[in-house]
């Protein structure tokens, strides 16, 4: 984005999309797991969830430091949303 308000306009869409997707993925685990297992199923997706995103900002400054830029992490990150789309597209033909 080339001014503030735009890059407010990115941000915000990234946020949405984030948290549809985190909101449909918890909203299944309630229409298909029994009841006495939600609590150590939505565990186990929030705690690593939570440390990925700890740990990501930290592995972005230290390629954004290494490269001397923000271009580098800024593409990392795309291919990381390509992977994402691509193992989402595979589930979905799997039907799962």
């Amino acid at each position: 984005a080339t001014t503030p308000l735009g890059a407010a306009v990115w941000f915000a869409l990234t946020l949405a999309f984030k948290n549809g997707a985190s909101t449909t993925t918890s909203t299944l685990f309630h229409n298909n797991a029994p009841a006495i297992t939600l609590g150590g199923i939505s565990g186990l997706q929030l705690g690593p969830s939570n440390i990925l995103s700890a740990v990501g900002p930290w592995v972005f400054g230290i390629v954004i430091g290494l490269s001397g830029g923000f271009s580098a992490g800024f593409v990392g990150i795309i291919g990381l949303f390509v992977l994402s789309a691509i193992s989402i597209g595979i589930l979905a033909l799997e039907g799962l």
